[in-house]
């Protein structure tokens, strides 16, 4: 009961921002007298907004975490990481590349992928199935999109995310949008998380994944090549 209402929350939330800087989007400036705001957007606002985005479709994050925020890493990146983990504290930290800085799309992408990663946070980086960084990406894309940035599929560089994705997307495509977000709550509510997962919890919920493709699915991601 109060899961769900913390949903229909989440759903009716509504975050209008105002532009960024476009020179450092990590600086939030106050907004001048004439606008309906107190600070422009940060990475740390869009990080809010893409939560609620997220949350909506997906279930409400494990608030058993504290995400502590964003920050920038090079090399690597982006991913999320635990600090404090191996001595059991339940912090996450959202890791950006640094060009985030000034690079708007790539910020939004970065931060749509992530959020995912942080709703059963789980464990340690490098345990993530094929089909939860499949459904980052599909999410990555449609956050970008939301923002009325044109994205398509030809934006993920590395072909593994884009198989990943393909994988997902296939899966929206023969049972909908709404099917899709059905079943990974329900996902979430049965295993607790997104990984690991069997293939039986995929074909369980999915109609249209066969069980070659759900073992594929099931997969840690670090094992594909």
């Amino acid at each position: 009961m109060r899961k769900t209402f913390l949903l229909s929350l989440v759903i009716a939330a509504v975050l209008v921002l105002p532009p960024a800087k476009a020179d450092d989007l990590a600086t939030a400036e106050p907004c001048s007298t004439d606008q309906s705001c107190t600070y422009s957007w940060s990475l740390a606002s869009r990080l809010g907004q893409a939560l609620v985005f997220t949350e909506a479709r997906y279930g409400i994050r494990d608030r058993t975490w504290t995400l502590l925020g964003v920050e920038f890493v090079e090399p690597g990146g982006p991913s999320v990481w635990f600090p404090n983990y191996g001595a059991g504290g339940r912090n996450v930290i959202v890791q950006l590349t640094p060009e985030t800085r000034v690079d708007e799309k790539r910020a939004l992408f970065q931060i749509g992928h992530e959020v995912v990663h942080v709703l059963e946070p789980g464990g340690p980086p490098g345990e993530a199935t094929v089909f939860e960084e499949g459904l980052a990406t599909l999410n990555s894309l449609d956050f970008v999109t939301a923002q009325g940035i044109a994205i398509d599929e030809s934006y993920i560089a590395d072909r593994r995310y884009l198989a990943a994705f393909q994988a997902v997307n296939r899966i929206v495509e023969a049972e909908g949008r709404s099917a899709l977000e059905r079943s990974v709550r329900a996902l979430r509510d049965q295993t607790g998380d997104l990984s690991p997962l069997t293939p039986e919890d995929l074909t369980r919920v999915f109609q249209s994944v066969s069980p070659e493709d759900a073992i594929t699915l099931a997969a840690p991601f670090s094992k594909v090549n």
